[in-house]
């Protein structure tokens, strides 16, 4: 697999300046809308936030996840970005549709 560090981001495409400082990815999505990196000697896969998130902020700790705080799914702003847990994210997720959590 192959290592992921800051030098990375100098070859992201371009991001766009988005509504409420949101940096908007130009580059490829996924199925589920979520902005898509793309290394294409070794045709590896991530997701794009995360890998400008771990450019700025270094490795996800294990047990976490990322949330959008804008709910942009394209937003690749770090700031915008919170660690949580996978039920809080869940939960957010819920809350930000109209949704209730499972009992």
């Amino acid at each position: 697999m192959t290592p992921w560090n800051a030098p990375d981001v100098d070859r992201l495409p371009m991001i766009v300046p988005g509504a409420g400082g949101c940096w908007i990815w130009t580059g490829s999505i996924n199925g589920k809308a979520y902005a898509r990196w793309r290394q294409r000697d070794d045709d590896y896969q991530r997701l794009a936030y995360v890998v400008v998130w771990e450019a700025f902020n270094g490795p996800i700790p294990e047990g976490f996840q990322l949330d959008h705080t804008c709910r942009v799914k394209v937003c690749v702003n770090p700031a915008h970005l919170e660690l949580v847990t996978g039920t809080e994210n869940l939960h957010r997720r819920n809350r930000a549709n109209g949704w209730r959590d499972a009992a």
